[in-house]
């Protein structure tokens, strides 16, 4: 089935009562994951685009995720390179769009976060401070980096058996290399965004405020994920424990400060 068959196939089981509908949707991607895989990433990348309805895009985002994550080595090296960019780009399109629902930040960031883990080390040294670039552009993407920072050490977060241990030793060793790149990253951007949150709300600017305070959960989100292995000092060397101090003042985000320095 080519990519306008599925989205029909997708549109119907959200908007039908019936379970066959629903679960024809559930058997064409159970299908597509033991498929050529590059036919389709090609299909999910058309199910992902912008302009396609919330539905597609999941189901496409969902689809890619599971190729880089379980299918990787069977792509060749200019594929992988391809894939990564795609990620990137897809990245760059949701937070340029700035209104995309949950659903879709955590897609678009998770993929992100997998291409780094599955392209390696050796290669975050071209994919990290491109990614981390992004967070200039504004609050929607600042979000959206956190969040990929959020995802990129999960699975030394949360045990994962599909990760043999050479694998989760290298991962580890490039996480805790990363680290004087990554902690004054997150600092910065609780630093940013909170002040930019609170001038955001004093000024009455509702949406803008909002837009602040998502990328400030966000962070404090990716804090607490590096906080679990992390070597305690480091944060306190980059200033993450004073900001997250000064946070325990804020009713907004005194639950993730207090739970970072409970750790």
């Amino acid at each position: 089935m080519d990519a306008e068959q599925i989205l029909h196939v997708i549109v119907n089981a959200q908007n039908a009562a019936s379970l066959q509908e629903r679960q024809m949707a559930e058997q064409i991607f159970e299908q597509m994951k033991i498929s050529d895989p590059r036919s389709a990433a090609t299909t999910a990348t058309a199910l992902a685009e912008i302009n396609r309805p919330l539905e597609a895009r999941i189901f496409g985002f969902g689809m890619l995720h599971h190729l880089v994550k379980n299918r990787w080595q069977e792509f060749s090296a200019d594929e992988h390179v391809h894939l990564a960019r795609l990620a990137a780009d897809r990245l760059k399109e949701v937070g340029n769009a700035g209104n995309d629902c949950w659903a879709i930040k955590c897609k678009a960031s998770a993929l992100f976060a997998e291409v780094l883990r599955q392209e390696g080390v050796s290669s975050w040294g071209l994919l990290l401070p491109e990614v981390l670039s992004l967070a200039s552009i504004g609050p929607s993407q600042a979000e959206l980096v956190a969040m990929v920072l959020r995802w990129v050490p999960e699975d030394v977060t949360v045990h994962n058996e599909d990760i043999l241990g050479l694998q989760m030793q290298a991962l580890l060793k490039g996480l805790l290399a990363a680290l004087p790149e990554i902690l004054p990253f997150l600092y910065k951007m609780l630093d940013q965004h909170f002040g930019a949150a609170v001038t955001a709300a004093q000024a009455g600017s509702t949406q803008a405020a909002r837009a602040h305070a998502a990328a400030v959960d966000a962070t404090l989100s990716a804090v607490q994920a590096y906080a679990d292995w992390a070597p305690v000092p480091m944060f306190a060397q980059h200033g993450l424990l004073d900001a997250c101090g000064h946070l325990l003042a804020s009713t907004d985000f005194q639950l993730q400060a207090c739970s970072f320095l409970r750790q």
